[in-house]
């Protein structure tokens, strides 16, 4: 991290993180769709604000590196609560569902995530690229 902030060309700084964190959302997004677009949406608004001067190359990149320590974190969330990572999307997209948290809990949801992994692998004819 300091290495970056000490380099002579911070804007070099700022396009390497910028296209090493799309590559990796992008990857995300294979199997974790909820995933990709909140991640891609912390990017937009991130690089938006320095190419509006609202921030500094400085600022950016530490920005960029917040981003960057949350989609590592995200990728152990699967692990913290026991599920899979596959269970981890279908969980996370039940989640985004305010009232569905509110009348179930975080504990009842896990448990559709596992069905619905389980249903889907037993079909063996669902294509998972599409």
């Amino acid at each position: 991290m300091e290495k970056i902030k000490g380099m002579k060309h911070k804007n070099l700084a700022v396009e390497l993180l910028k296209k090493l964190l799309r590559d990796e959302i992008k990857t995300r997004g294979r199997k974790n769709i909820t995933q990709s677009k909140k991640f891609s949406e912390m990017l937009k608004q991130a690089i938006d604000k320095y190419h509006n001067k609202m921030i500094t190359t400085t600022e950016v990149i530490d920005e960029l590196l917040k981003v960057g320590k949350e989609v590592r974190e995200a990728g152990k969330r699967g692990e913290a609560i026991g599920l899979t990572e596959d269970e981890l999307a279908f969980y996370e997209e039940l989640e985004t569902n305010d009232s569905a948290v509110n009348v179930l809990g975080d504990d009842k949801l896990r448990e559709p995530a596992r069905i619905l992994v389980e249903k889907v692998r037993e079909n063996t004819n669902i294509d998972w690229t599409i």
